[in-house]
């Protein structure tokens, strides 16, 4: 995966079967300038940069955003339910109760049936768990910084306003 939008834009479609006409010279459509393009390319290589960052600086293998996510959310909320989590990292559910029993088998999390509902689970960090996610935590705004490289603070402030303001009309 490439590491940079620009190098991605200046990239050309290959030739078509005909020979010497380009795909960008007989449409008007342009693939890189789509919202739902820049959006799945600028999450891939934020997401390359994230497991670089988590492997050569934090010396951790197979860590991935979404286990990044759950982690340090129930360091933040120890003993949050699995709704309340999917809810809050927007991780649907059975993809969540897949993950918690990865961890789980890793010895990250604990599960524990709510007393007051036996329907519901709530989600806890093991002692090893904890250590993890407070290391993570420490670098959380270090990740967000390595990810956002080349964007200036107002224009990152900016960008976020725009993709929350996204998401909430979606």
């Amino acid at each position: 995966m490439t590491e940079s939008l620009d190098a991605h834009r200046e990239s050309r479609p290959p030739e078509t079967p005909e020979g010497d006409t380009r795909l960008d010279d007989v449409a008007e459509y342009d693939l890189r300038e789509n919202i739902g393009f820049l959006l799945r390319t600028t999450n891939q290589v934020a997401v390359s940069r994230f497991n670089r960052y988590v492997a050569h600086v934090l010396e951790i293998e197979n860590l991935t955003t979404t286990q990044f996510a759950v982690l340090t959310t129930i360091h933040r909320f120890p003993g949050t339910s699995f709704s309340a989590l999917s809810d809050f990292t927007s991780i649907d559910m059975p993809t969540l109760a897949s993950m918690i029993t990865r961890l789980s088998r890793r010895g990250l999390v604990q599960v524990k049936v709510n007393p007051r509902d036996k329907r519901s689970r709530s989600a806890y960090l093991s002692p090893e768990g904890k250590e993890l996610a407070a290391h993570l935590t420490e670098h959380g705004n270090r990740i967000g910084e390595f990810i956002s490289t080349g964007l200036s603070e107002n224009e990152l402030k900016r960008l976020k306003t725009l993709l929350n303001k996204m998401c909430a009309g979606l």
